[in-house]
């Protein structure tokens, strides 16, 4: 019987591990958009009222970005949401490295009636698609 129960638990812990993993991507629970790095491209190079936003850390950002993104971190956005007001009028593209940080943004700004997009992927996959980011 023991045995039963542990092989229980460990299938839910395995289930509940595997569901974390699809909602930190941004596969399931998703209220918003995906866009690939093409379409993120195609955005931002036709559509004028676009903001970029990379939400990965100062540091980071310092390194290597996005050719005219502007810096809001995640860090202090789950303090301050506030610090988006001044692009709340303006169609937001959120970007991080992997992708993961801008889906947690997305999340906190939904419920905020911000209208976004999100790099699918993030930094990562804009790379893999073969563009470049802009060193200071």
């Amino acid at each position: 019987m023991n045995d039963k129960i542990i092989n229980i638990l460990i299938w839910l812990l395995m289930a509940g591990m595997l569901g974390w993993f699809f909602y930190s991507q941004g596969w399931i629970l998703a209220n918003f958009q995906n866009v690939s790095p093409q379409e993120a491209k195609k955005l931002l190079e036709e559509d004028k009222n676009f903001t970029l936003v990379d939400v990965r850390s100062t540091y980071d950002f310092k390194k290597d970005f996005i050719e005219g993104a502007v810096n809001v971190p995640l860090s202090k956005l789950k303090i301050d949401t506030s610090l988006m007001q001044k692009y709340k009028n303006r169609k937001i593209l959120l970007c991080s490295e992997r992708g993961e940080e801008s889906i947690e943004v997305a999340r906190l700004l939904k419920n905020r009636g911000y209208t976004f997009l999100n790099l699918k992927g993030g930094i990562v996959f804009w790379l893999r698609a073969g563009y470049v980011l802009r060193q200071p």
